[in-house]
Order: C-alpha cells, then structure tokens, then sequence
C-alpha cells in the first residue's frame, strides 16, 4: 500500500513539473485574471464635502411605551403619571412617524374610522389602536 501511495506522489509531481515546464508559471496570468474581475473600488468622499442631516428627533428625545389597564400608548413625550412606562424591544418596535393632530374633515363628509387592529390619532395627539 505503500508503495502505491508513493508512486501516485511520484507521478503527481512529474505531471505538475512537466505541466509548469511547458506552458509557464501560471500565476501571472492568475493574478491578471484576478485584477480583471475585481471592480474599481472608489474612493470615500472628502469629510469637508459631506452635508450634515439632522436627526428626525432631538437627542435625547425618545419614543415612551406608556401602559394603562393593558392600553399601550406610544409617545415622544413622558409617559402620564397614571400609565407605567415600559421598556421598547428594538427586535419587535418600529417607529413611525405621525402627525400630532387628526386632519380636519371637509364639510358634507363622513369621517373614515380605521379598520379594526390599526392605529387611531386621539384628540390629545397620543396614538392608539383602533377597537
């Protein structure tokens, strides 16, 4: 058995040196091969040229899941003295932005409700889902 995996080794080498003698290093043409399929990768913009974005909300400000009686109410705004606050899961919280007040209705027209399990403005800003 030995002898066999000695000679398969033998064999393995005299082909590679035979392959290496007869068409040439390969790595040239590797590497070239290489640099061909890398795409260019561009340089980062200038510190100096960067506008700055202000933040949707001031620092410090923070969204406040205020509980009452199982009614979770989400708010920018320190939760109530009457509701405990309770901490957001990022995993499972996504925040979106509402408009403080409800739109007027124009005259002559019925008010959509929201459909049951969305979200209702009430009149004091705060949202809520809809029964």
């Amino acid at each position: 058995m030995r002898v066999f995996i000695a000679l398969f080794l033998l064999t393995a080498a005299a082909v590679t040196g035979l392959f290496a003698l007869m068409h040439g290093d390969p790595r040239p043409q590797l590497k070239a091969a290489v640099e061909r399929a890398t795409p260019p990768i561009p340089a980062l913009p200038d510190p100096a040229g960067v506008v700055q974005v202000e933040p949707a909300q001031p620092p410090g400000a923070g969204i406040h899941k205020c509980v009452k009686r199982g009614q979770v109410v989400y708010t920018d705004q320190p939760c109530p003295k009457d509701h405990d606050q309770r901490a957001l899961d990022p995993e499972r919280s996504r925040i979106v932005t509402l408009p403080a007040t409800k739109p007027a209705a124009p005259a002559g027209q019925n008010v959509a409700k929201p459909a049951s399990g969305g979200l209702d403005i009430a009149e004091d800003g705060s949202v809520r889902r809809a029964p």
